[in-house]
């Protein structure tokens, strides 16, 4: 590659959509074209932000990375060094975007104020956010610094955006060098950030905090901001509202309905495993065959398992049912084996029992058995 630096509109105003370039070098990676331009409206992949999609000249754009330490646009079709193009940029991914970076930002610095921690990793995916501090945090903490994150929202604070020209404390996950791109939203955060941010803190719309789960060096949060979060709680809300109607119960009191739902239901399971053990016990008892082969495709593992117990004093009891078997005798693979001469049969099992799946009738078994 040329020595050339690709201006960075994006870091100027990141609200603006389109911009005319020209394209200044062609370059192959890994086997695929792509374009180096003079100045671009497209941000790339980098600090955990996905690269923005759009179109070139009317030609989609598939990916935009930085390599070698220039942007490199991949798309569609071609273009020729030299030629002048149009960029523009889905602007509904990149507020999407917008929205979840100044969020991590905001309940970022809040996290790491609060609890002197760090934020050591950060992946802005295509569902949620997923954040990673170097302490372990509990529910009462990531509440708190939750609540205040949304207070910024609130107080709707403008985030300044600057290179680093004096002594200031900032965030960061690496040691840097050279200009160094400071996002600072008032008093609630400072970081060194190469992205791209809101206006206004209220542009966020909202911080929720969806879960978090220890990790092996901290706690591990997820998050969504602004649209998706409000679509969050609208899926939340329909859910509730169904779950109300199924319990009776309004909704700040399904807990209650939930517990005697699930307490009937228990009830339930158990009067239905006497009466289950019960049938068992008397369809074994009408069986008078010994060995005892028994096809019934109405049978679950836990049925087959009673029934087996019941016939313990058979000597050999064969169980099929929907394709599955269990099989008890002095020895298994004896018959087992002779099966898998003409049979598919998987699974077994050693000594006196065995399971799997077996593609056979409980005749053709019954006869490869008889001629043992």
């Amino acid at each position: 590659m040329i020595e050339v630096k690709t201006i960075k509109l994006y870091e100027k105003d990141a609200y603006l959509t389109e911009c005319k370039a020209h394209i200044l070098e062609q370059v192959e990676y890994k086997g695929k074209i792509g374009y180096i331009l003079d100045q671009t409206v497209l941000y790339p992949t980098g600090g955990g932000q996905p690269n923005d999609l759009g179109m070139i000249n009317n030609i989609k754009v598939l990916d935009v990375a930085i390599i070698e330490d220039e942007i490199v646009n991949f798309i569609e079709g071609k273009l020729e060094v030299g030629q002048e193009v149009d960029c523009k940029i889905d602007f509904e991914r990149r507020f999407d975007h917008m929205q979840q970076h100044s969020g991590e930002h905001i309940i970022s610095g809040v996290l790491c104020s609060l609890y002197n921690c760090d934020n050591v990793g950060f992946h802005l995916g295509k569902e949620e956010v997923v954040i990673d501090y170097n302490v372990d945090l509990n529910k009462e903490q990531i509440e708190e610094a939750e609540r205040i994150a949304n207070q910024a929202i609130y107080e709707d604070i403008k985030p300044d955006i600057f290179i680093l020209d004096s002594d200031l404390d900032y965030r960061s996950k690496k040691e840097l060098t050279g200009d160094i791109r400071i996002v600072k939203f008032g008093k609630y955060d400072c970081c060194a950030c190469c992205g791209t941010h809101v206006h206004s803190a209220g542009e966020v719309g909202m911080i929720l905090v969806t879960g978090f789960e220890s990790v092996k060096k901290g706690t591990r949060i997820h998050i969504l901001c602004g649209k998706r979060a409000y679509r969050y709680i609208k899926a939340m809300q329909e859910d509730t509202k169904k779950v109300s109607a199924m319990v009776s119960k309004p909704i700040g009191n399904l807990s209650e309905g939930v517990d005697k739902v699930l307490k009937d239901v228990e009830n339930l399971r158990n009067e239905l495993s006497i009466y289950k053990k019960e049938y068992l016990h008397s369809l074994a008892m009408s069986v008078k065959d010994d060995p005892v082969f028994y096809a019934n495709d109405k049978l679950d593992p836990s049925a087959a398992r009673i029934l087996l117990n019941e016939w313990e004093n058979k000597k050999a009891v064969f169980i099929l049912y929907n394709g599955m078997f269990m099989y008890s005798a002095d020895n298994v693979n004896l018959l087992l084996n002779a099966l898998r001469k003409n049979y598919v049969v998987k699974g077994g099992g050693k000594n006196n029992f065995a399971q799997g799946k077996i593609e056979a009738t409980i005749d053709q078994i019954k006869a490869v058995y008889q001629d043992l």
